[in-house]
């Protein structure tokens, strides 16, 4: 020990002072080898897998939101490995970069890029820390898209604050097509409305859409015609063609209401979605009546002059009576009603030679005004009153008396006497016209008549309604299934026919 000045220092030995530096060296080692261990995992680097999935519609509706999955997860593949079981959880937090964005105006391009907040919006904004999420892409213009997105992640110990990081790793694209898409009706969209209209009024659709390469159908509901200007001749009747409902304008005319009034017209595109609008259809609910007033009659009353075989009355007026009331139409359609009648079957038969008890003596000789099968033929004149059906007591009526003119037989220079017959069955229209501007004529009622009546020349001259063959065939009402169509007269079969 060593005094100075009273004051009592201690020197330690060198084991002790061995001991003190072994402890600090092997404290130093272990603090740089940890520190080496977290600095070296912070460098690191995590596998990192992303998907964009596919959007959930094909087609999206310009301002509509269409949406697509993002999934991203990391499986633990981390170089370095993560460090022994005494760490904490670690925590991934996903970025989500959304592009390139692409949108063309045509199929096939080309693309160009789209722009965030004039082209497209996207919610939620990136970054998300979660494992899947959900992207809403609302498209602002039409096109075809295509859509890319990327991610990035950042895996951290929530102990240590120390972390690994994966990616970016791109995904994509995915597609659809935005579109606009609307049935327009006098000039204006339609689709959702419905539309006050009538039968025989002209219809004129066109079609909106966008991208306007994109192809659609349309359906229409109930009978209709694309184009309907009968004359004597034909009724020129052009059905509405396939091709016409893959068109645009589309100009047609409904001839029978639809069954019901809901989505009578609707438009979608090839593959896609659809619009419908709904047309009321006005049809006046107007009937026509069939009367016979008269039978079979052999004689000269008729008129042209003549010995004639005929369907009417003793006096030589007409057979059969078609009647329909007076009525009045709404004021934004009104319209007027006519009568046309065509023909199914018509034959005159002249026969050479004597009934005997229902045994025809001698031979025959056929003369046949329309071949068999023929399509039906229009009665004389299209409409069938010409200058329109007659009035009387609030009724529009016409009439109709078919004859034949009895042909003359050689009886007094020793022939044999003839034997004529006739047969017709027509059928009688009621149709209608509203005032507008295009309109055509449509069918309200019909009425299917019939009439077989014959004659038999004497021995010694002057003709007699054959027993047994005086045979009007009653009326019957048959409801329309289209307009009434012919494609020749009934006067192209050198055939005398008398309209009285």
């Amino acid at each position: 020990m060593n005094e100075i000045k009273g004051i009592y220092r201690w020197k330690p030995s060198w084991w002790h002072t061995t001991l003190r530096t072994a402890i600090v060296l092997v404290a130093l080692a272990l603090l740089v080898s940890y520190l080496a261990g977290r600095q070296f995992a912070t460098a690191g680097s995590v596998e990192l897998t992303a998907n964009l999935g596919a959007f959930s519609s094909t087609f999206v509706k310009v301002n509509t939101a269409v949406t697509a999955s993002l999934t991203a997860g990391t499986p633990y593949n981390y170089n370095p490995p993560v460090p022994p079981a005494d760490e904490a959880a670690l925590v991934p937090s996903y970025t989500w970069s959304i592009g390139p964005v692409q949108v063309a105006s045509a199929s096939g391009g080309p693309y160009r890029i789209a722009v965030l907040g004039t082209d497209y919006k996207i919610a939620p904004l990136p970054p998300t820390a979660n494992t899947v999420s959900i992207l809403t892409f609302t498209p602002i213009v039409t096109g075809y898209w295509k859509v890319s997105a990327s991610c990035s992640v950042v895996v951290t110990d929530t102990k240590t604050g120390f972390s690994w990081n994966g990616g970016p790793v791109a995904t994509g694209p995915k597609t659809f097509i935005s579109y606009i898409l609307h049935i327009d009706y006098g000039g204006a969209p339609v689709d959702g409305l419905t539309e006050n209209v009538c039968v025989g009024e002209q219809i004129p659709l066109t079609v909106d859409v966008e991208p306007s390469d994109l192809g659609f159908q349309w359906n229409i509901m109930g009978t209709t015609v694309s184009k309907y200007a009968p004359d004597d001749s034909a009724s020129n009747l052009t059905p509405v063609t396939a091709a016409d409902l893959k068109a645009s304008p589309l100009t047609f005319y409904w001839v029978l209401p639809p069954q019901s009034n809901d989505d009578d017209v609707m438009l979608q595109i090839n593959g896609g979605p659809s619009v419908f609008s709904t047309f009321d259809v006005y049809q006046p609910n107007q009937k026509m009546t069939a009367t016979y007033v008269g039978g079979t009659y052999v004689n000269g009353l008729y008129d042209p002059p003549g010995i004639w075989l005929y369907f009417g009355t003793a006096q030589g007026g007409d057979g059969v009576f078609f009647g329909t009331p007076v009525t009045a139409y709404p004021q934004q359609f009104g319209g007027k009603v006519d009568f046309v009648q065509t023909i199914a079957a018509d034959a005159v038969t002249v026969s050479e030679g004597q009934y005997y008890d229902g045994i025809f003596m001698g031979d025959q000789t056929y003369q046949s005004a329309m071949p068999p099968g023929s399509p039906p033929v229009l009665d004389t004149d299209f409409t069938y009153t010409k200058t329109g059906p007659f009035s009387k007591d609030g009724v529009l009526w016409t009439d109709d008396g078919p004859g034949s003119p009895c042909s003359v037989s050689p009886v007094g220079d020793g022939g044999s006497p003839y034997y004529e017959s006739f047969l017709i069955i027509p059928t009688m229209y009621l149709i209608y016209k509203p005032a507008l501007a295009n309109a055509i004529w449509v069918p309200l009622d019909s009425y299917r008549w019939g009439w077989f009546g014959a004659a038999q020349e004497g021995l010694l001259g002057g003709w007699s309604v054959q027993n047994g063959e005086n045979n009007p065939n009653p009326p019957v009402e048959v409801t329309p299934t289209g307009e009434p169509t012919w494609n020749t007269n009934i006067t192209a079969y050198n055939k005398v026919w008398v309209l009285q």
